[in-house]
């Protein structure tokens, strides 16, 4: 598998500057499953950690909130 570029991956706090939403709607989007890991987010917890540590890609974020709500 090859390796992903990670030049637009933000940690949450950083991609919250960028992204108009709250750090819980960010949450949610991704628990419900509308943002697609490897897309949207990457999860880069450690095996033994109990919570997650994401990273962000707010562009393809921002692209997703910009669709209409019928096609999301």
């Amino acid at each position: 598998m090859a390796k992903k570029n990670l030049k637009n991956w933000l940690t949450t706090t950083q991609a919250l500057e960028q992204i108009p939403l709250s750090r819980y709607e960010l949450l949610m989007l991704v628990k419900t499953g509308h943002l697609k890991h490897g897309v949207h987010y990457l999860d880069k917890r450690r095996p033994e950690a109990r919570r997650a540590t994401y990273l962000w890609n707010p562009p393809e974020i921002m692209k997703w909130l910009s669709n209409n709500p019928e096609k999301r």
